[in-house]
This record gives C-alpha cells, sequence and structure tokens, in this order.
C-alpha cells in the first residue's frame, strides 16, 4: 500500500486542514429523513408512515400578493405526526431556464435564446437572463416571497424550503453568456473593483483600453473561442462573477428564510456537476442549508469539503441492489436523507396496498431510522490529512481550449453535452480520487486560497513533500520540497 507521504507526493498539494465551518448559524436536523415526493392520498400516506416514511412535499402559491395559510397537503402532514418540505418557491427565478410547463419542454427558454444567437449572432438580447440575477426588483420580490411563505408554514416546522429545483444560470449545468443585462454588468464592475486595485491594473491584464470603470464590458466566448493569444482574463472573470452573482442570489434567499424564521432551512435541489450553470463550490457550498444533489464528478466530496455543515440528500427510485446499494452509500458519505421518486406508484398503491419496493425498503428505513442509523450519522469522518486541489479557473480554460480545438459550435452545447464532457481537468479529479480510495485513505477538497494558506502557513518542522512537475515531453517528476 502507498505510504501517506508517497500519495501526498503523486497529488502533490500537500496535506491541509478540512475547510473551516461557516457562521450561519447550526439549524437542527432529525435522524435519518425518508421524503415521499409525489403526491399521496390518505391511504397511501398511511402506509407510509408505517413504512418507515417521514417526510412529503407540498407545492405552495407563488403569487406574491397573497399567502395561502390553509394548504389541505400540509394539514394531512400534521394530523399524522409527519412533516414536509415546501418545493420550488422560487423557480421562476433561479431555474428560469429549466421548468416544467404543462405545454412545452423544460428548457423551452434556453432552447429559444440559442435559436436568436445562431440566428443573429451579435444581437446582445440572447444573452440576457430573464429574470436577471442580480435584478434589484427581482431580488426584493423573491426575497418577500420566501418570507411570506416561511411566515405562512412556521407553524408545521417543515423539514426545509427548496428555493428551487435544478437551479442554474442558464440550464442546468449549461455554458451560457448570461448575463449582459444593465444590473448585472453593474454588478461586474463593482465586484471589478474588488479585484483590481484601478482601472489600469484592469487594463493590463485584460489588454483591453477602458477610459471608465463605466465602460467595461467582458470578453463574450465568441471572441474568446477564435482569439489568437491566450490571455483570457476579460472572458474569465466575466465568468467567475456570474458564478458569484448565482451565489449571492441563492444566499439571498437563504437569509430571507432565516429571517422569517431562525430555525428554518433553505435548500436547493437538483444541483449539477462541478462546472457551469453557477456550480462553483467555492461560493455555492455555503449559500443554503440543505442541498439535493445529482452525484457526479466528485461534487459531493467537494461540497461537503468546503461547508462540512451542509446536510445533503439525494434521490432513489426503487429497491433494486443498486439503488439499495446508492442509499447505503450515501449514509456512509454522509448524506442525511433519500427523496423517493415514484410517479407510478409503485411504492404503495392508490388503495394503500404496500407494493415490492415498500416491503424491501421498509426493513432498511427501520435500520437508517434506528441505532444503527444514527450511529453512522454521528459518526466522524476521518481525514487523512490529503488535499486535492479544486480549481473553477482550471475547468473554465480547460473548457475553453476544448473548444478551440473542436469545429462544434459552442452555443450548441446543452447541459447533457457538459455533463457527458470528459476534459482533462475532470478527469485529473476522477483519477486522484479513486487512487486515494483504493489505497485505503480518505482525503478533502480544498480551494486555491485554503491551499496557498496551509502550504505558508509554518507551524513547526514538518516532513518534507514532493512536488510534483510536469516536463515538457510528458509525464512528471517529483521532488522534495520544505514546507514554509
Amino acid at each position: 500500500m502507498l505510504s501517506r507521504r508517497s500519495l501526498l507526493a503523486l497529488i502533490g498539494l500537500g496535506a491541509t486542514a478540512p475547510a473551516a465551518r461557516g457562521d450561519t448559524p447550526q439549524h437542527v436536523w432529525p435522524d435519518w429523513q425518508a421524503i415521499i415526493y409525489q403526491h399521496q392520498n390518505d391511504a397511501q400516506l398511511d402506509t407510509l408512515q408505517r413504512m418507515g416514511v417521514t417526510n412529503g412535499k407540498i407545492f405552495t402559491s407563488r403569487d406574491d400578493a397573497a399567502s395561502n395559510p390553509a394548504n389541505p397537503q400540509a394539514a394531512a402532514f400534521a394530523r399524522r405526526g409527519m412533516r414536509f418540505y415546501v418545493e420550488n418557491i422560487a423557480t421562476d427565478f433561479y431555474s428560469a431556464y429549466h421548468r416544467w410547463f404543462p405545454d412545452r419542454p423544460v428548457d423551452a427558454a434556453f432552447l429559444a435564446v440559442q435559436a436568436l444567437h445562431r440566428k443573429h449572432p451579435s444581437d446582445p438580447a440572447a444573452f440576457i437572463r430573464n429574470p436577471g440575477l442580480s435584478d434589484p426588483v427581482w431580488l426584493a420580490r423573491v426575497q418577500g416571497r420566501l418570507g411570506r411563505v416561511v411566515r405562512d408554514y412556521a407553524r408545521y416546522r417543515p423539514l426545509y424550503y427548496s428555493l428551487a429545483d435544478e437551479p442554474g444560470i442558464a440550464d442546468l449545468a449549461a455554458n451560457w453568456d448570461f448575463d449582459l443585462a444593465s444590473s448585472s454588468l453593474a454588478g461586474m464592475r463593482a465586484w471589478l473593483k474588488t479585484q483590481y486595485p484601478s482601472l489600469a491594473a484592469l487594463n493590463r491584464q485584460w489588454e483591453a483600453d477602458f477610459s471608465s470603470w463605466d465602460a467595461v464590458t467582458p470578453v463574450l466566448t465568441d471572441a474568446a473561442v477564435r482569439q489568437f493569444g491566450r490571455n483570457f482574463s476579460g472572458w474569465a472573470d466575466f465568468k467567475r462573477w456570474m458564478d458569484v452573482a448565482f451565489a449571492r442570489a441563492v444566499r439571498l434567499g437563504t437569509q430571507a428564510v432565516h429571517a422569517a424564521d431562525p430555525g428554518a432551512l433553505a435548500a436547493i435541489e437538483g444541483a449539477q456537476i462541478p462546472g457551469w450553470g453557477g456550480y462553483n463550490y467555492t461560493h455555492l457550498a455555503g449559500a443554503v442549508d440543505v442541498m439535493e444533489i445529482y452525484d457526479g464528478d466528485e461534487n459531493i466530496e467537494i461540497a461537503r469539503s468546503l461547508n462540512p455543515s451542509l446536510i445533503m440528500l439525494l434521490t432513489i427510485a426503487g429497491a433494486d441492489p443498486a439503488q439499495r446499494h446508492q442509499l447505503w452509500r450515501s449514509v456512509l458519505r454522509g448524506m442525511r436523507g433519500a427523496i423517493l421518486w415514484d410517479p407510478s406508484s409503485t411504492m404503495v398503491l392508490a388503495d394503500g396496498a404496500p407494493g415490492p419496493w415498500a416491503v424491501q425498503a421498509a426493513p432498511v428505513f427501520a435500520a437508517l431510522r434506528g441505532p444503527l442509523g444514527r450511529t453512522l450519522l454521528a459518526a466522524e469522518r476521518i481525514d487523512d490529512g490529503i488535499a486535492i486541489l479544486y480549481s473553477p479557473a482550471s475547468l473554465r480554460t480547460q473548457w475553453l481550449l476544448d473548444r478551440r480545438g473542436d469545429w462544434s459550435r459552442w452555443e450548441n452545447r446543452g447541459p447533457s453535452v457538459e455533463t457527458a464532457s470528459n476534459d482533462a481537468v475532470h478527469a485529473a479529479m476522477r483519477g486522484f480520487a479513486t487512487l486515494i480510495d483504493h489505497a485505503g485513505f480518505q482525503g478533502h477538497y480544498t480551494a486555491q486560497g485554503a491551499c496557498n494558506r496551509a502550504v505558508g502557513s509554518g507551524g513547526g518542522r514538518r516532513p518534507p513533500l514532493r512536488r510534483r512537475r510536469r516536463h515538457r515531453g510528458g509525464g512528471y517528476r517529483t521532488r522534495r520540497v520544505r514546507r514554509a
């Protein structure tokens, strides 16, 4: 088996402490939770409760002018001593380009801006997000709505309040040049002033000649993929700003929930792989209390590393061996509940009779909510002091370099293409994680700033590390280095 020092040499980052917990209040989460997603009648709810399902889901009005305190679904759960979460309260804001409609596809709005850009490539309208994530009117509207919903349902103590399902800057994890709206550009310029000491410094970095801060405009992807040089600063800063804007908007939603009820929890569901769409977990992991997350490209491990207090959930569908394995594995990874996806009512039939899924799931739910489950959830994760650098900047740059080398138009790539891509940076993260796992160790992800602080923080004499350097002809060389 590899020694810890050898493993650090292969990773080339050195040992750093896991990310510190934030200053947000620690809200109480009960034991492991089983949450049924689809609407259930009274007979189904009775059976589900007996088999160990603890929560359901309700929708509420998105009418910003009216409250909805008398919800029969909420009352049905309350009569049984069950809880629920409130779904998709502001999906029209956070998931504007991926949301359900009765008469068109969920991605209809995104398909429309893709088509507009193909037809009129120079028209900036395709890159104006509606609604804008930095629009003060919309931000106030969403905060007011969230406060109203929380006040309406606080007496029921919902498990959490879902800001949105499958939110994103555009459509899920797709890359798109949102947002050129005036409110977004104003926000970007204000943010850039915190990143550069002066306009002259920005001009030097971007190789630009802006006469004033108000004149600063970003480099868009069409230009970046065609430029001869390799200074992508104007494009990269714009993309970084949009990650910041998305996380800020999510955090404002969380703050609105907390303001209305300090003991309430705010969530997003359907979180995507690290990459586009606002899924820069450096910013996003600390923006909510709860995250239902689609397991992919190390996003669970990254989110947990950057925010150890984050409550994570997964969704399962059925009781086949693969789903049971995923469920138990999720608990061992620290996930504190599962959303049960059952659109065909195979778990419990309409007359309340338990289906095969219910029969198989009941003892598993009992174990997870009993002493074994409580012991697992209370266990402290062992960290062997192995850090893997999580670098959104590297992900962005690799994506752009790859687009310069292919003949397909970048704007035709949707979220499914991005999710299925296997670029060098994603592959490297997965490879390092597999190496650590197979060697019998547990590590964590660290962001660039945390890694730099840890390596340069001193703290007495420690063993030398081996630093990895790439040869021009390929391969790596390691050399011993002393920590500062």
